[in-house]
C-alpha cells in the first residue's frame, strides 16, 4: 500500500510538471507561428518591391524612389490582414482588424554602388500599438526585420 501511495504521488509530480509547461510551450508556438507569417510577408515584399519598374510603383502602392529621393526617416507603412495581405485603408481602419503592421524606408545608393537601392523591411505586431504611421514604430510584441537591395540597372 504505501508502494502504491509513493508511485501516485510521485506520478502526481510528473504531471503537474508537464501541465505547467503547456502554457509555455503554447506561447512559443504561437511566437514560431507570428515569425514565420512576418518572414513570408516581407519576402513578397522584397520580390514585389524588385519587379517593380524605378520611379514607378509596386503592386501594393509602394513608390519606388529614384536615386537622391530616398530617406530613411520617414518610413511608407502598409497594415496587413491575418492572410498578409494588405488592407483596403492605409491608416488600418478597414473592416478587417490588421494583424501585422510593415514599414518599408528606402536608402540611397552608396558612392560606390550607384545602382543599388537600399530597403529595410520592419514587420511588427500588434500593429496599433504605435497608433501614428509616419513613424519607426516602437511598441510592439514581435518583430521581423530585413534588410536588402534593389539592383537598378
Amino acid at each position: 500500500m504505501i508502494e502504491v501511495a509513493f508511485a501516485l504521488g510521485i506520478l502526481s509530480f510528473c504531471l503537474i510538471a508537464i501541465v505547467g509547461l503547456l502554457p509555455i510551450g503554447l506561447q512559443s508556438n504561437q511566437a514560431a507561428i507570428e515569425q514565420t507569417a512576418a518572414a513570408s510577408v516581407a519576402c513578397t515584399l522584397v520580390a514585389d518591391l524588385q519587379t517593380a519598374p524605378p520611379g514607378g510603383h509596386s503592386r501594393w502602392g509602394l513608390q519606388i524612389p529614384c536615386a537622391g529621393e530616398c530617406s530613411d526617416s520617414m518610413p511608407s507603412t502598409i497594415f496587413l490582414g491575418a492572410n498578409g495581405q494588405p488592407l483596403a485603408a492605409s491608416n488600418g481602419s478597414a473592416s478587417e482588424a490588421p494583424r501585422y503592421r510593415a514599414s518599408i524606408a528606402f536608402t540611397p545608393p552608396d558612392a560606390n554602388q550607384k545602382t543599388a537601392t537600399g530597403v529595410r523591411i520592419l514587420i511588427t505586431w500588434p500593429p496599433m500599438a504605435d497608433g501614428g504611421s509616419a513613424s519607426w514604430p516602437s511598441k510592439f510584441s514581435g518583430s521581423y526585420e530585413v534588410v536588402t537591395a534593389l539592383e537598378r540597372n
